[in-house]
């Protein structure tokens, strides 16, 4: 990738190469090597939630900090003395001249702050741990749009993010006043298969049967029907369309949702193991792959009073067979955040990735403590990332660049 240049001539260059850069900064070149000498990707992408479904979660080597974090919504992870960038005065030379070297500096900074880490093993800045929101369910609402329409809303979502055969994935819909109060209705779905194939019709009860679990609570649930031997054919991502009928007149209302349908052929057996060289903590997990491709391994590590510390990921090709799969996590992280193990991995995911759409498997909650490492063991030496190091190398030489166009 050609790095950007930050010859900014006018307010709207300001703005987009801003955002180029930002690319770069959260999409650096791939690492094809772990610490350990095994395969790994800065960003195997394990994310398939559809859009409709919410956010989806970058990983927490990705969050920007400081000005970044005000150019995307709902970043709310700014490092602890990240300023931001004044706004420029259209029109006037001298502030966009002094806006671009602030902005540089402030990029060069942030850029010294990530390149602190390795690509596969980052701080969890905040509260902001991404995996456990990967598998968050979120709900979709609309609420009819003509103009005398009655006041009332379709909330939609599904029991799970994403499902693993035989699990069946379960559908939920509610239709309520202004007052939160539950309406009676008509709730079908339908589902959509990404190829825009329709799967079939089903339609939602409020009855207790079936998936329904209480009679009457004004929440309608329902399942698509299917046989186990159809595994290969039925993994995939799912789209959702819900129809909501006879509530209120002859109004109707329409929103989606969706849902993966997994088949990831890997598991993780239960069995993990630590230790540390001071320069890594190195917990490895006891994976069994049954098809053979590219599979990601990704864990957040928190601490015994659950503060979240860490994060890290491992990825690479496996045959059929049981491995162990190694996460290092850097020590730095654990000298600056002054955290004593013992350490916990609060969520761990495999999933099998280089496929589309990617087969996520479950996330295991409190999987493993590892043993009491004190946070002084640990190295007190940046990483030094070469990904963001060229980028500020980049940068610097932009300014003597402009310095010696502005002082011929």
């Amino acid at each position: 990738m050609k790095k950007p240049s930050l010859k900014i001539p006018n307010t709207v260059a300001v703005a987009f190469l801003g955002l180029v850069v930002l690319f770069t900064v959260i999409n650096p070149p791939q690492n094809n090597e772990s610490p350990n000498g095994e395969p790994n990707s800065r960003m195997d992408s394990s994310t398939n939630r559809q859009s409709m479904r919410g956010p989806a979660g970058r990983s927490p080597a990705s969050q920007p900090t400081g000005f970044w974090a005000s150019l995307l919504p709902q970043a709310g992870n700014r490092r602890p003395g990240a300023q931001g960038v004044p706004k420029v005065r259209p029109g006037d030379p001298a502030a966009e001249e002094q806006n671009r070297a602030i902005f540089r500096l402030e990029m060069i900074e942030e850029l010294k702050h990530l390149a602190r880490y390795p690509d596969s093993s980052t701080p969890i800045w905040g509260e902001n741990d991404t995996l456990a929101s990967e598998y968050s369910v979120y709900k979709n609402v609309v609420t009819p749009q003509t103009k005398d329409a009655p006041p009332v809303k379709l909330a939609v979502w599904t029991s799970k993010a994403f499902y693993l055969f035989p699990d069946i994935p379960i559908i939920q819909a509610q239709i309520t006043d202004t007052r939160e109060q539950p309406l009676p209705g008509k709730v079908s779905a339908l589902l959509v298969r990404e190829n825009g194939q329709e799967f079939g019709r089903i339609q939602l009860n409020d009855v207790g049967s079936g998936k329904d679990a209480i009679a009457g609570d004004g929440i309608y649930t329902g399942s698509p029907e299917f046989t186990l031997n159809q595994e290969a054919l039925l993994a995939g991502n799912y789209t959702v369309v819900v129809h909501a009928t006879q509530f209120a007149g002859d109004t109707e209302l329409k929103t989606t949702t969706g849902f993966l349908w997994s088949s990831p052929g890997g598991l993780l057996t239960g069995r993990y193991r630590d230790s540390s060289d001071g320069d890594f903590l190195t917990v490895e997990a006891e994976v069994r792959i049954t098809t053979p491709g590219r599979f990601h391994l990704q864990a957040s590590l928190y601490s015994l009073g659950d503060r979240p510390l860490a994060w890290a990921q491992n990825a690479g090709e496996f045959k059929p067979g049981t491995y162990w799969i190694a996460l290092k996590y850097y020590g730095l992280i654990f000298r600056e955040l002054n955290a004593d193990g013992p350490y916990v991995l609060k969520g761990v995911a495999l999933s099998r990735t280089g496929i589309e759409p990617n087969m996520k498997g479950p996330l295991i909650e409190s999987a493993h403590k590892t043993s009491a490492y004190a946070a002084s063991q640990f190295t007190n030496k940046p990483f030094g990332n070469p990904n963001y190091l060229d980028q500020i190398g980049q940068l610097e030489q932009d300014e003597k660049n402009e310095k010696g166009q502005s002082n011929p």
